[in-house]
C-alpha cells in the first residue's frame, strides 16, 4: 500500500493525506474498498470522537463513533491517532460503515432534515 494512489476512483481528488471527509472517502474507496474494514495494523486506536468528543476505539480504518455514530479514518500509511479525520456526524457513509446506527443518530438525521 505504501507509496501508491491506492486505486481509488475519485478522478484524482484526495489522497492519503488528504483532510476531513476528503481523506475518509479515500480511505473508504482504497484498493477496491478492501482497506476500509481492515484493522490497523499497528494495532487500534484510542481516540476521541471529533462529533461528540466522547472516547472510542477505532479499529479498523475506517469506523464510527457508537455514540454518536460519527465516521473516522485514518490512513493506513500513518495510522496514529493524531492523524484520524473526522467525515461527521450525517456523512453519507454512514450507511455504508459496518454497524447499526445508535438511536440518537436516527433521531439526530430525523431532526436535521426537519430544519434543513
Amino acid at each position: 500500500m505504501s507509496g501508491c494512489g491506492c486505486n481509488n476512483d475519485s478522478g484524482g481528488a484526495g489522497g492519503p493525506f488528504s483532510k476531513g471527509k476528503e481523506l475518509v472517502e479515500f480511505v473508504y474507496n482504497a484498493h477496491g474498498g478492501t482497506v476500509r474494514d481492515q484493522p490497523i495494523a499497528q494495532g487500534a486506536l484510542d481516540i476521541v470522537c471529533q462529533g461528540c468528543k466522547a472516547p472510542f476505539t477505532l479499529k479498523t480504518y475506517v469506523g464510527k463513533c457508537p455514540g454518536c455514530g460519527g465516521v473516522h479514518a485514518v490512513a493506513p500509511m500513518n495510522p496514529v491517532a493524531e492523524n484520524v479525520q473526522f467525515a461527521g456526524i450525517d456523512s453519507p457513509f454512514l450507511g455504508r460503515i459496518k454497524g447499526r446506527l445508535p438511536e440518537s443518530c436516527h433521531q439526530f438525521n430525523r431532526f436535521a432534515k426537519t430544519k434543513g
